[in-house]
């Protein structure tokens, strides 16, 4: 997350508008237009990938959804922590060399800068975050378990109604009619399907909501955290991931996994370990994509601007739906097919409302700032693996000199 982060201060840097991001290249060998294709089309085929790779194995291979996502959480820890080490171990070795040139040209070299905070007090502030983080993944990939890939963005869309609720009760946030007419059409079409008496979809939608209101809370209490650490989020997030794996253990004991997910998962058979190789590479390949999803994701916020980021997520979602019903041949009831296509219209009011209509006239350097507000909004939701551009960001559209920030 650290060097998201360098590479957009240099982009932001290099000059105002699209000529500045054209002139300082996210990716060192490639062009911008070529990494903004690429990035985009990596993203969109990475989350629906994920999704496709992740229903066959909840439903027919571990048939243990939070052990899986516990699983692959440490399993993707690991492979970042792996990666970490060695950026880390190259970022020192060209610091020893410029200390080097330093003292032959007999200047000397302040210690680096620390952001202060203390990482016990990080460890500490990661509790609440991790506590939501942990259960927003678990009812999340509960929810594509107990419904269907055509249906599985319906029962996630209740994310922008708790946003919003949330935003108002604890951040004092006004909400927009346009908004709220948004919330509206998708409640609508949530009820629509709940209701549904020739579809099972009620038991995804009570799951999706559960994590579409954790991952309301995961984003309010991240909010809430990151003042208080001097919004080092990179660190912050690293013993989210720490925390998580313990916390998952809860809805693990409340779901009956545990037990279960250790002596009939296969996970642990060593006396069968072609099979136990095969289920872990599952498991792993899940984190890889998850990996994958959050990469391509970083570089297509940082390339292009929040309406395409979003744009994109809309039509990741079109392509997910049409692909279940297609692809896998789910068969879907006449009102639950009204139901999705009203959520997914309520997404699209959402986005165009806040993205495409008419705002208050603001100078560009005060759009600049908004723009980066929204990307460093969808940098931290990053790592739910949930649908991004869902989250309400109306405190974001307000001019930048106004402040919003939770009560201590």
């Amino acid at each position: 997350m650290g060097s998201s982060k360098n590479k957009k201060g240099a982009s932001s840097t290099s000059g105002g508008g699209g000529g500045g991001k054209e002139s300082e290249r996210f990716i060192s060998f490639l062009p911008n237009s070529v990494a903004t294709v690429l990035a985009i089309c990596s993203f969109i085929t990475a989350s629906i990938s994920s999704v496709y790779f992740n229903n066959n194995v909840f439903k027919k291979q571990i048939k243990f959804p939070v052990f899986v996502s516990c699983a692959q959480q440490l399993i993707g820890m690991l492979i970042m922590s792996t990666f970490g080490l060695i950026r880390l171990a190259i970022t020192r070795s060209g610091i020893k060399e410029e200390v080097k040139g330093k003292e032959l040209l007999g200047g000397g070299m302040s210690g680096a800068s620390s952001s202060g905070v203390s990482s016990w007090k990080k460890v500490m502030y990661a509790i609440p975050v991790a506590f939501f983080f942990s259960f927003n993944i678990s009812f999340n990939n509960i929810c594509l378990t107990q419904g269907k890939v055509s249906t599985y963005a319906m029962a996630k869309s209740t994310t922008l109604m708790w946003s919003l609720c949330l935003q108002y009760l604890i951040l004092g946030i006004k909400v927009k009619l346009t908004s709220l007419i948004s919330c509206g059409i998708i409640i609508t079409g949530v009820l629509i399907g709940a209701f549904d008496p020739k579809s099972l979809v009620l038991i995804s939608l009570i799951y999706g909501c559960i994590s579409s209101f954790s991952q309301s809370c995961y984003n309010i209490t991240l909010k809430w955290a990151l003042p208080k650490i001097d919004n080092d989020s990179a660190g912050l997030l690293k013993y989210v991931q720490m925390w998580s794996i313990l916390f998952f253990f809860i809805p693990m004991f409340g779901t009956g996994e545990v037990i279960p997910a250790f002596t009939t998962s296969g996970c642990f058979d060593f006396s069968n370990p072609q099979r136990l190789m095969f289920l872990w590479g599952l498991i792993t390949i899940s984190a890889l994509l998850a990996i994958g999803v959050n990469q391509s994701t970083y570089i297509v916020i940082g390339l292009t601007t929040p309406a395409t980021f979003n744009v994109c997520g809309l039509v990741k979602q079109a392509l997910q739906t049409l692909g279940g019903i297609f692809y896998l041949k789910e068969t879907l009831p006449t009102q639950t097919i009204v139901a999705v296509c009203l959520t997914f219209c309520g997404s699209v009011s959402y986005t165009a409302f806040n993205h495409f209509a008419a705002k208050p006239s603001m100078s560009p350097a005060e759009m600049k700032v908004i723009e980066e507000k929204y990307k460093e909004a969808a940098r931290q939701s990053i790592g739910t693996a949930s649908d991004i551009f869902e989250n309400a960001q109306d405190d974001i559209l307000k001019r930048p000199n106004s402040s919003n920030t939770l009560p201590n």
